[in-house]
This record gives structure tokens, C-alpha cells and sequence, in this order.
């Protein structure tokens, strides 16, 4: 059992008076902050100056210098290793020593910490320690030396107030991008002049096409200092790009104002483009840490387990939900699963644009979504809205991809029955070769029934008949047509010229093995009852 969280952590004063502009674990966790990172002792208090994080190798010991983040992955807290491992930290005078709980007891982690007189952190199990490193790195790299008061008041994910900020700063409207050039927050400062590419980035959320010239992007990515961009057409700009050490993350733009851009301008938005990676870092840490719990609680309905989790889920309060499936046409080269993952991100990323509330899951070689349903006649967007992610499936990555739409429900509870449905459904589109790749239960209800069928048929002997194994045997044996030529009769309705030409037989020809079938197996097609169990169990076998 994972011991609690203390409410109130242990402190003393600090050993050193940390220097103006300095980052101190105090600041870290304010800018980090739960659910992410919290703490789990502060023997020295919570102003220990803090220094850039550092990745822990239990092989080589444990030899960071002071003042660092030591992140102890793959330890566990009740782990003895882990306690000596914290023993050392504390003897190179690390700041903190990071670590998951695993579901472990943590009191022995927080003994050996307290003994050492060393600050214990948390990290949610959920984030990645390369995500928690650069995390912690734009952190205190955003935090190192004198800021502007007006960004250091910004709360830490809020993108708008700081473009706000920012643009009350330069004078000029600003925008915030991600690395594919959708607008991720703008300023809204009364008075200050735009553009059309502005505006039109603004109302579509993206950079229009015609202003989204590669090679100035690329210029600006890779650059390390603030870029002056002038664009026929446009209003005159500076760019910045924005890293988490040296990924990059995305861009910050400021347009030209009337009177110009102020002489600090530059230094101005250098600085908001290193704060705007921890912001954009936070908003990305928590976006995945609920996206995480979404998908464990959309797995367990999916498999019929609904549990307290599902209040993370669309509410059917408001809202009806449906399960759509998406899978990777079979003809796709994914051997090592590489292009199922990112495919499943891209479904993601657009489901959660379209509503929040969206949870998305793979399970084997299907993509599931659960998509909040508006009732009524809003139903009918929803195939809409499944072409365009298979639309931008094929732009995206030169993926092909099949969905299936399941029933619409109005209780978590019954989200399982939808997965079938759209199971199904996939199943009748993988047999379609050159069929839509899109479509509702609705739409191929009656082929659905017979697959329903089949399985049970195949499940229970008593509900074959010994004439079709007797018919099935001779074909192979004989080498004779029987069981076509009894499918053709019946899917006609006994109209012996389509049947016959169905098969590509002379009407005399198709009559005769008519007559034949019925004295080597004793059918009876004038019994009504017959003919449809015939005909049933043939459809149902394919």
C-alpha cells in the first residue's frame, strides 16, 4: 500500500540564502506544481537554491554535482538501492532527489531522505522521465537571472495572458504556435493593429496556407536568436522559436505595431519564448496526464468494467456517446507498430479538437474513440466528422484507414455494446474490399445480424444441418457445384434465369443439378421452413 502524501512536508531553515534570481526547489514546484510534482520532505526548507535536473545511473553511482535535481529513475521507493542511492545525493549536497511511487510504501524513500537531510520529490507515475527532464530544464532555465515582472506574475499554462503580456511589452499583437503551425494562443490588447494572416490564423486556429512558407520557419526554428520577418502582403514581424532544451516546441510572433517596434523589443520576446516552453511543457504534461486517465477509464468500459474512474469520461448527462474503431488498411506495412502509434496519435489529437471530453484507446490493432454524441439530428455529423480524420489520416501520414461507426448509447454501462457494433462493423468493411471505408451499424445492420449469427451457429452443432455437410463433402470429392448452385437459387428466389446466369450456367444445365441436388440429399424447397434455414445458414457461412 503507497503510503500518503504528507499534507504538510518537514522544513528548517535554509543552509543558504539563495541569490536574487536563483531557482530554489520553492520555485520549481510553484512553476511545476501538482499533479505533476509535488513534495514529499523539505528537511532544509523549500528555498534550497535548485540547479538543472540530472538523470540518476544506479551502474555508475551516483556522482551529480550540487545543487542539481537528481532524477532516480527506475527506482523504487521501498527499495533499499533507493535509499542509498538518497544517502548519496545528500552527500554530494544534490537539491532533490525525484521519484515515482510505483504503488510502493514510500516511508523508507522519506526516512533515508529526512536522515540525509535532502528534499524528496514526487512525480506522478504518468509522466515520462524525458518529458519530467525537459520539464525541469525549461524550468529553471526560464527562471535563471532577472525576469520582467510582468511575465513572472503569469500563471505557468495560462498561453493567453502570457501573449497578452508579452504584447503589452512590444507594442504588437502576438501569436503563439506549435511546431506544425496551429495557433495555440493570441493576444486580444485593445488597439493594437493586425493583419489578414493574423486574423485568418486566429479564426482557423492555424497559420493560413498561403503565409506558411517552410524555408521561413525553418529559419526561424533553427536560429537561436530572435528573427526579423518581412512577407510581401504582411505586416512586419519578429519571430522567436521556442525549445525544451533543444527540441523545438513551437514559435512565438510578434506583429509591428504603428510606431514600431521599442528598442528592447528583441530581449523582450527572448524571453517570453524560454518561459513559453515551460508553458507550453505544463499545459503538454497535464494534457497527457488526462489523457492517460481518460484512456485506463475509457479501457475499462470498452471491456464492460465500469468503475469510479469514469467520471473523466463525456458525461451521458448531456451528452449520448458512441465508440467509433478506427483500423489500418490491411495492405499497410507496420511491422514494428510504428505507424499503429502514430496513426492512434493523430486520431487523438483530432478527436480531443473537436470535443474536449474525447478519449481514445488502441487495443490490439484498433484505434477506439468514445465521442460525446449530440442527440437528434446532430447524430448525422458524426460520419461526417470520421471522413475528415481519415481525410487527414491520408494527408498526414499516407495511411489508408477503415472506421466503424457502433450504436449510440446513453449509458456508460452499455459503451461496450458500442465497441461491438463498431467491431462489427470493421469486420463487414474488411470484407468490402472495394466498399466505403466509412460506415454506421446502421448501414449494415442486416450483415451484421448474420456475422451475429455465425458465431453462434459455430458455437453450438446442434444448429447445423447434416444435408450441408453431406452437400459440402461431395463437392469436394466429386468435384461437383451443389452448394453454389442451392446459394444461387436462393439468394434469387428460385428465378432459375438470374440464378443460372449468376453462376455462369444454361438454364437447362442449373435445372438439371436442381433435380439431381434434390434426389442424392433429399431436399425438400417446397417446405418454406427449410428453404429459410438453408439460405440462412449458407449467408451466415459466407
Amino acid at each position: 500500500m503507497t503510503t500518503a502524501v504528507p499534507t504538510a512536508v518537514s522544513s528548517a531553515v535554509p543552509s543558504a540564502v539563495p541569490t536574487a534570481g536563483a531557482n530554489t526547489l520553492q520555485s520549481v514546484l510553484a512553476a511545476v506544481g501538482p499533479p505533476v510534482l509535488q513534495a514529499l520532505c523539505l528537511p532544509r526548507g523549500p528555498d534550497v537554491v535548485a540547479g538543472e535536473p540530472v538523470l540518476l545511473d544506479i551502474a555508475e553511482g551516483v556522482a551529480p554535482g550540487p545543487r542539481t535535481l537528481l532524477l532516480a529513475v527506475g527506482c523504487r521507493p521501498a527499495d533499499p538501492v533507493t535509499a542509498s542511492a538518497i544517502r548519496q545525493a545528500a552527500a554530494a549536497e544534490v537539491a532533490a532527489v525525484v521519484v515515482k511511487a510505483y504503488g510502493d510504501d514510500l516511508a523508507p524513500a522519506v526516512r533515508a531522505a529526512e536522515s540525509g537531510r535532502i528534499a524528496l520529490l514526487l512525480v506522478d507515475d504518468a509522466v515520462p522521465w524525458p518529458h519530467l527532464h525537459l520539464l525541469l530544464s525549461a524550468t529553471v532555465a526560464g527562471d535563471r537571472g532577472a525576469r520582467r515582472e510582468p511575465l513572472s506574475a503569469v500563471v505557468t499554462g495560462d498561453l493567453f495572458a502570457l501573449a497578452n503580456a508579452v504584447a503589452a511589452m512590444v507594442g504588437g499583437a502576438i501569436a503563439i504556435e506549435d511546431p506544425h503551425q496551429h495557433v495555440l494562443a493570441y493576444s486580444n490588447v485593445p488597439g493594437q493593429p493586425i493583419d489578414d494572416a493574423r486574423q485568418a490564423g486566429i479564426l482557423g486556429r492555424r497559420v493560413p496556407a498561403e503565409f506558411r512558407l517552410a524555408d521561413l520557419y525553418d529559419q526561424v526554428r533553427r536560429s537561436k536568436s530572435v528573427q526579423r520577418v518581412e512577407v510581401p502582403g504582411i505586416r512586419p514581424r519578429l519571430a522567436a522559436a521556442i525549445r525544451a532544451g533543444d527540441e523545438p516546441i513551437g514559435s512565438i510572433w510578434a506583429i509591428e505595431g504603428n510606431d514600431g517596434f521599442p528598442p528592447d523589443a528583441e530581449r523582450a520576446l527572448a524571453d517570453a519564448a524560454r518561459l513559453a516552453s515551460l508553458h507550453i511543457l505544463r499545459l503538454r504534461t497535464t494534457a497527457d496526464l488526462e489523457r492517460a486517465a481518460r484512456g485506463e477509464a475509457l479501457r475499462a468500459v470498452l471491456l464492460g468494467r465500469p468503475g469510479p474512474a469514469v467520471e473523466v469520461l463525456p458525461t451521458v448527462d448531456s451528452h449520448d456517446v458512441t465508440v467509433v474503431g478506427f483500423q489500418i488498411d490491411g495492405s499497410a506495412d507496420d511491422a514494428d507498430g510504428t505507424l499503429l502509434a502514430r496513426t492512434a496519435d493523430l486520431v487523438t489529437v483530432f478527436c480531443e479538437s473537436q470535443h474536449r471530453m474525447a478519449a481514445c484507446l488502441t487495443l490490439g490493432g484498433t484505434i477506439y474513440a468514445l465521442l460525446p454524441t449530440g442527440r437528434g439530428a446532430d447524430r448525422a455529423v458524426l460520419p461526417a466528422l470520421v471522413g475528415r480524420v481519415l481525410t487527414r489520416a491520408f494527408e498526414s501520414l499516407r495511411v489508408r484507414l477503415r472506421a466503424g461507426i457502433g450504436g449510440t448509447v446513453g449509458d456508460l454501462a452499455a459503451v461496450a455494446h458500442s465497441r461491438a457494433d463498431a467491431d462489427r462493423v470493421l469486420q463487414v468493411l474488411a470484407e468490402r474490399v472495394d466498399g466505403p471505408a466509412v460506415a454506421t451499424i446502421a448501414d449494415v445492420r442486416s450483415r451484421t445480424i448474420l456475422l451475429h449469427l455465425q458465431d453462434i451457429i459455430a458455437g453450438d452443432p446442434r444448429l447445423s444441418l447434416e444435408v450441408l455437410d453431406r452437400m459440402c463433402a461431395h463437392d469436394a470429392d466429386k468435384g461437383t457445384g451443389y452448394l453454389d448452385t442451392l446459394r444461387a437459387y436462393l439468394d434469387c428466389f428460385g428465378d432459375v434465369p438470374t440464378a443460372s446466369s449468376r453462376i455462369f450456367l444454361h438454364q437447362n444445365t442449373f435445372r438439371h443439378r436442381m433435380r439431381r441436388m434434390t434426389e442424392i440429399f433429399g431436399l425438400n424447397l417446397d417446405d418454406p421452413d427449410e428453404r429459410l434455414v438453408l439460405w440462412l445458414l449458407l449467408r451466415a457461412s459466407g
